[in-house]
């Protein structure tokens, strides 16, 4: 049995593709004689109880550094605290952390609380190195590898942002935030509505300014706070566009990342339409931000986004909170990947969802409005049924040429619990997946072990810092965390990409794969597979292209219209964003929110012909709410490009989630 470790099958190959980017000298950025680390987040929940007042003593002594801008001796000589000098901590998520643990723990005085919170240690290669702190903390989730290096100039950043407490305060996730641009501002004057903006980019190291401090931080990107918008915006000779490349210049180190947004970018379009201010607009809305680094825009699988996204969920309340509890936050997310368990069980669903509890805690009403997602007829799901001691019928997997990420596909089985729902859950053991390349050889037989991957993952050093495997399944494990819903486990099929990424890395075949299953279990099986989203970003050259299941299409009359909807064993059920499990709604007071996108035609409306599906095997079977996006002859909405003045469209169930979060924050009191 391999010892190598592994979190899941996306997470290894992230690992995998970050060395290879290093070797291959992508990041010119970096010392050629001082090799920088290769660390990882960690969302962790410390096992020992934390006393009271060790936890005030530290969000004192954090706070303390916080404002005189120093890096102080935080945590050395605090018990609870002594694992940290092996690790390198966020102190603005530790803050968070720490206020979200006493304001939960007065609340519930007779509870034990968990303190909860990001940390980063350096990647691991073993389960034993994996295992080294599991007395210290149970590991939540982990994030995306990035190369850190040191860095001089950023800094911790404490505000209070003026905020009109009668209003409510609208902020987005996204990529490409044209904050400078005219749409941001009070109407009528040269200052923004953006009390701030966090522009994330991959973890830095920085760089202790003070001689005598013992830890160095992790810094993710910089702060932009209204004053330091409005001082840009004073400027009369202001180039929006190259305020935005010196940015860029100073975050990032990957070169296609270090260019001016294009016009057309998401993020711009996504915020213009959610809270953008338009003549005959009532008062300005309040605006926060949270820009994603570029890779995880690229990156359509989520292996990138999810870890920065829950940071941002968590600065955005925390930084709200700071002028105004009684305004209420609506948080637009127009990001999604495609394949998952789609019952709420994923990190950044959970996640999110405890933010929203331990926010109403301080009196904080947030909502958060997800896209449900463009899956229809993409041909990414199928439902095969496998008899016992059978073999189902092959699956065509075609694998785009020149993609220079790797392909996924999810494999989960049907259950039912005991009221006869359904929902996906894990595989037997027994299972046999078959993978044929192209060429029809090889043939790959695998029967995975949970836990493991066939082939094995290589933990030899001798074997260079790259694994060239070009398919593999992983049987990922299941995780149960006191408090939050567990994650079955499930296999993932991955086949590497098919684009040069090194002399000596050889690529996958592009071409027809076929996928096929073998029951050796005493039932017949029910399994779904979903092909994980892997295309190109909207606003990026740079990324991945689509894999999908070949199959036929059947022509179809809704409403008069004529559309389309493939052919079984494909299927469109179950094609929603596995971001957007189900809507959330304590007390019947929704709080996380699904859009769907609709036609208008012929004075009515009819479903899009993207606009993805729910299943009975998932939490929602449509989204919560649904927005006319496009018209028989007109393509989306019209929105505001990246730069004053510049104009654009935007369409996708991306759209529809702006729309809604414009209702909710024009409610006032979503």
């Amino acid at each position: 049995m391999s010892e190598a470790f592994f979190w899941d099958g996306y997470l290894h190959w992230a690992r995998t593709m970050e060395q290879l980017r290093y070797e291959s000298g992508q990041f010119p950025g970096f010392s050629q004689t001082e090799r920088p680390g290769l660390y990882e987040p960690l969302f962790v929940r410390l096992k020992e109880p934390l006393a009271v007042e060790v936890a005030g003593a530290l969000l004192a002594k954090l706070e303390d550094a916080a404002n005189s801008g120093k890096l102080v001796p935080l945590v050395h000589n605090e018990r609870a605290f002594t694992f940290l000098s092996s690790f390198v901590f966020a102190p603005e998520d530790l803050v968070i952390g720490l206020k979200h643990f006493l304001v939960e723990q007065a609340a519930k005085p007779t509870e034990v609380v968990p303190l909860e919170f990001f940390i980063y240690r350096p990647l691991v290669a073993s389960k034993l190195q994996h295992k080294a702190d599991e007395d210290v903390f149970v590991i939540i989730d982990i994030g995306a590898p990035a190369l850190v290096e040191q860095q001089h100039s950023l800094r911790l950043v404490t505000f209070a942002p003026p905020v009109d407490r009668s209003s409510a305060i609208g902020a987005v996730i996204d990529n490409d935030i044209g904050f400078l641009n005219r749409q941001f501002r009070l109407p009528g004057e040269q200052k923004t509505r953006f009390a701030a903006v966090w522009l994330q980019s991959r973890e830095r190291l920085a760089d202790p300014a003070q001689p005598t401090a013992l830890l160095d931080y992790m810094v993710v990107g910089c702060v932009i706070a209204k004053r330091e918008i409005d001082a840009m915006l004073a400027d009369p000779d202001l180039d929006e566009e190259a305020v935005y490349l010196a940015l860029n210049q100073m975050l990032h180190l990957y070169e296609p990342f270090r260019r001016a947004p294009p016009i057309d970018s998401h993020g711009s379009a996504v915020a213009d339409l959610a809270f953008g201010q338009d003549p005959g607009d009532g008062p300005a809305i309040p605006l926060l931000a949270v820009q994603l680094p570029p890779e995880a825009a690229v990156d359509t699988s989520g292996t990138y986004s999810e870890s920065y996204i829950v940071q941002g969920v968590r600065w955005l309340c925390w930084t709200a909170r700071q002028s105004s509890k009684s305004s209420p936050l609506v948080v637009n997310i127009s990001y999604g990947a495609l394949a998952g368990a789609k019952d709420g069980s994923k990190f950044i669903e959970e996640q999110i969802r405890r933010e929203i509890e331990l926010a109403q805690l301080y009196g904080q009403k947030v909502s958060v409005v997800f896209a449900f997602g463009n899956g229809l007829n993409t041909r990414q799901v199928a439902r095969l049924a496998v008899p016992q001691g059978q073999s189902s019928a092959a699956l065509t997997w075609s694998i785009p040429p020149d993609n220079p990420v790797p392909s996924f596909a999810d494999i989960r089985a049907i259950h039912r619990d005991a009221e006869g729902n359904e929902y996906l859950g894990p595989v037997p053991e027994r299972l046999i997946v078959k993978l044929q390349g192209p060429d029809g050889t090889p043939s790959l037989n695998y029967s995975v072990v949970e836990g493991e991957a066939e082939p094995p993952i290589q933990d030899d050093p001798n074997k260079g810092p790259y694994d060239p495997v070009q398919a593999r399944v992983y049987h990922v494990p299941g995780r149960m965390v006191t408090g939050r819903k567990d994650q079955a486990s499930y296999l993932l099929a991955a086949i590497g990409p098919t684009a040069y990424l090194a002399d000596w890395v050889p690529p996958a075949p592009a071409g027809d794969w076929t996928m096929s299953f073998e029951n050796r279990k005493g039932e017949s099986l029910d399994l779904v597979i979903q092909i994980q989203r892997g295309d190109t970003a909207p606003g990026f050259g740079a990324g991945g292209r689509q894999s999908l299941f070949k199959g036929d299409f059947v022509e179809k009359v809704e409403d008069d219209l004529l559309t389309r909807d493939v052919v079984a064993p494909l299927t469109n059920d179950g094609t929603q964003s596995d971001y957007a499990g189900g809507s959330y709604c304590p007390n019947g007071d929704c709080r996380i929110l699904t859009a769907g996108a609709l036609l208008e035609v012929y004075g009515g409306t009819v479903h899009t012909d993207y606009s993805s599906r729910g299943a009975s095997w998932t939490s929602a079977m449509a989204p919560d709410e649904e927005r006319v996006v496009d018209g028989l002859v007109s393509y989306g909405k019209p929105v505001a490009g990246a730069y004053s003045g510049s104009r654009t469209r935007l369409s996708g169930t991306s759209a529809a989630a702006a729309m809604l979060s414009r209702k909710l924050v024009e409610m006032g009191d979503p």
